[in-house]
């Protein structure tokens, strides 16, 4: 099944090795992806666009790093 409008960027980021990474870490790593970040309490939302994209990677944090990261589409 094809992914389009950075569907693919948003999955390839989320399948990298996230888990343990600082939010600035994160941060830049997205940045070289072209992908914007959102930070909201205790999580850390990456997409290619924050008000119109349908993917984004959902980073959980804990303790101040990433524990956890999972990409959505929306319908």
């Amino acid at each position: 099944m094809p992914v389009w409008y950075g569907g693919r960027e948003v999955k390839d980021f989320c399948s990298e090795e996230l888990v343990g990474k600082s939010p600035t870490e994160i941060k830049e790593l997205a940045a070289r992806r072209g992908l914007e970040t959102v930070d909201q309490e205790g999580w850390i939302r990456a997409t290619t666009n924050p008000r119109m994209s349908r993917h984004t990677c959902h980073l959980k944090l804990d303790a101040g790093n990433v524990q956890s990261a999972k990409a959505y589409f929306r319908f």
